[in-house]
């Protein structure tokens, strides 16, 4: 009876799975991103609205000090990273997620963009990473 059980329930977990993986609502990595509180596909979905800016720092440098300029914001908390884009949640507009994503134009400068849902907590985010420093 309870080996049926354990059966019958280990294909129901399969079946779901197979589910989500061929609906077409989400990648697997989608699914799990999401349900850890780090996907970023929200940010990508902005980013044609992006503020954009060339930096005169090569790739590397350019990454660096802007993950150690947010590491200083008392607003920010970073929630996911990858070798082209940093995730921050904004938390003095309402937790709000801010993307901010490289791409090396040559040896000596990086387009940086800014993306968000939030107008306000984009043009923040942005003003400081341009900058270079935390503007109050």
């Amino acid at each position: 009876m309870y080996g049926e059980r354990s059966s019958v329930m280990k294909r129901a977990g399969i079946i779901i799975a197979a589910c989500l993986l061929v609906s077409g609502c989400g990648t697997p990595q989608h699914i799990l991103k999401s349900m850890a509180g780090t996907a970023t596909y929200e940010l990508d979905a902005h980013r044609k609205a992006a503020y954009m800016k060339v930096l005169n720092y090569d790739y590397k440098t350019c990454y660096k000090n802007t993950e150690e300029l947010l590491n200083k914001m008392k607003n920010v908390k970073i929630y996911a990273k990858d070798a082209e884009m940093i995730a921050i949640f904004f938390t003095a507009v309402n937790t709000t997620p801010v993307g901010i994503y490289f791409k090396a134009i040559d040896p000596e400068r990086t387009r940086v963009e800014v993306s968000s849902p939030s107008r306000a907590a984009k043009e923040w985010i942005a003003r400081n990473v341009f900058a270079g420093r935390v503007l109050e």
